[in-house]
């Protein structure tokens, strides 16, 4: 209930940044990613035990409570966690609370018709972070919703990023399910080399001076 209420009250915030982004682009094109970022980087540190001491006030949940749903909430790779992975892929971010893909989804489109109303012709493409086949379900559903409340209808395209090995070898099926996907390198890398974005720099300079690097490559 609580995680509705939230989302609930999201949704007139979002709706309005998008309407905003929109007239700003004009006849301009935006490509928007749904929401995937890591849970733990939500969790404040340096205020914690403040916010905790207003969640217990406002929501009455007890502290041991709070601290295990935080606990929960950690990773020992955040990148892998609760967020994305494959065509196939399951309990990330998005599919572990499908109101939050529908809260963005209802916000993206009802902003598309609202300024569209007015001659504003910014077009937008929505694009699912990692898990696709049941993501693009539901942003289907929820777009069909919109348009037959709003009395409009408005073409539209989803998109993903290739963003972990598998995805490359399966890009045919993933084809199948979106009008176009692109590719994000970095994370790629990740996946094939084994070090991250964040730290290789540590490292890097005795990989290249050993050859390590090369050796991999070649």
């Amino acid at each position: 209930m609580i995680k509705k209420v939230a989302i609930d009250l999201l949704l007139p915030y979002q709706r309005s940044d998008f309407e905003e982004i929109f007239r700003a682009i004009d006849d301009l094109l935006i490509i928007i990613r749904l929401l995937d970022s890591s849970l733990h980087e939500f969790i404040p540190e340096g205020e914690l035990h403040h916010i905790i001491r207003e969640l217990i006030s406002e929501t009455k949940i007890n502290e041991e409570e709070i601290f295990s749903r935080i606990e929960k909430l950690s990773k020992v790779y955040p990148m892998l966690g609760c967020r994305g992975g494959s065509k196939f892929s399951i309990n990330r971010l998005e599919i572990s609370y499908p109101k939050l893909t529908e809260m963005q989804v209802r916000a993206i489109f009802e902003a598309t018709v609202s300024v569209s109303n007015h001659d504003i012709k910014g077009q937008s493409k929505t694009m699912v972070p990692l898990e696709l086949k049941y993501q693009v379900s539901l942003i289907k559903n929820v777009v069909v919703k919109v348009f037959f409340e709003m009395g409009s209808s408005l073409s539209y395209k989803v998109r993903t990023m290739i963003e972990v090995s598998r995805a490359t070898l399966i890009a045919d099926e993933i084809a199948e399910e979106v009008e176009f996907f692109s590719f994000r390198t970095n994370d790629l890398i990740q996946m094939i080399f084994g070090y991250g974005k964040d730290n290789f720099d540590k490292f890097l300079s005795i990989y290249l001076s050993t050859g390590i690097i090369y050796s991999i490559c070649s």
